[in-house]
């Protein structure tokens, strides 16, 4: 599997507070097949929690 992260989305990652762990977990929860959808095209769409937004927030 090739994976590749643009500028546009390093910028917006970082604006998110998203580090490059928690994009490789994600990358491994896709090779096991736990994907939110297959976008067609070997696309997939994954959902990544961040611990200081939505249900990790304290």
């Amino acid at each position: 599997m090739r994976i590749f992260k643009y500028k546009t989305f390093e910028k917006w990652a970082k604006k998110q507070s998203m580090s490059n762990d928690d994009l490789k977990k994600a990358i491994a929860e896709i090779q096991k097949g736990l994907i939110d959808a297959n976008l067609g095209g070997n696309v997939y769409k994954k959902r990544i929690g961040l611990h200081d937004k939505g249900y990790y927030k304290k």
